[in-house]
């Protein structure tokens, strides 16, 4: 799905950025997946899970927003030279050199020599004077406050526990507007399913069942299991297993 050396860039950034953010930092989406995952799934595939080219950080949202953990970390990318495009920062690296791009400095170079990370910084809710204090309306994800009571602690940041990050994979997956996003959607949930020590009784409290059985058949398999060369058959019944 990715070049390696797009995960490769993108996992040294998620390594320095997450000490450098306000703490606790809480890393969700496909690299949460893959930490994870990936021990039992290159035990059962011989080979490693994959990963991402981009960053998902989930913030819970009180107070003054000027205050928050959000608007500092916000202003510390910037400072990185992270620009803002609507609801997500982008920052372009040399994809030979590694090298970090001022926009000048990538006007100049080929675009097959370019390399985007972006960074998602998505919040457990809305307040009404957010779009006020940021100019933008950011995604929301109000699972994002249980990540702080149910985690996997990773040193310099935490990832939601394996139920809450499912339920939250099955929140994004049919909403994605673009295709590769969807299908690496519904890999994350088939190797959360079958690699990720899912409690199926946590997960149940936390997730509608009948929903999340309903959302699962809706997917497409057949992309998925050609992306991770796994019998279409097995990701089906793994999945019929909600």
């Amino acid at each position: 799905m990715y070049e390696k050396y797009e995960t490769d860039l993108s996992w040294k950034y998620v390594k320095d950025i997450t000490r450098e953010l306000s703490k606790p930092v809480i890393v969700i989406g496909g690299w949460a997946v893959y930490f994870l995952v990936n021990d039992k799934f290159k035990e059962f595939f011989g080979k490693d899970y994959l990963g991402s080219k981009d960053l998902d950080l989930g913030y819970e949202l009180k107070g003054n927003l000027k205050k928050s953990n959000f608007y500092r970390d916000m202003e510390y990318l910037k400072k990185q030279g992270f620009r803002a495009l609507g609801f997500r920062l982008m920052q372009e690296f040399h994809t030979e050199t590694k090298e970090r791009l001022d926009s000048e400095k990538a006007k100049r170079i080929p675009s097959s020599f370019i390399h985007h990370i972006y960074i998602d910084m998505i919040v457990d809710k809305i307040p009404e004077d957010f779009r006020k204090v940021f100019g933008f309306t950011p995604i929301d994800e109000p699972l994002v406050n249980l990540a702080l009571k149910n985690n996997v602690n990773m040193d310099s940041f935490i990832i939601p526990a394996p139920e809450v990050m499912l339920a939250m994979k099955l929140n994004s997956v049919l909403g994605r507007d673009k295709e590769h996003k969807r299908m690496k959607d519904v890999c994350d949930i088939f190797a959360l399913l079958y690699c990720g020590n899912i409690d199926l009784n946590k997960f149940y409290k936390i997730y509608d069942g009948d929903k999340a059985r309903r959302i699962i058949e809706e997917l497409d398999l057949k992309s998925a299991s050609e992306l991770l060369n796994t019998d279409e058959e097995i990701i089906k019944k793994i999945l019929e297993s909600v």
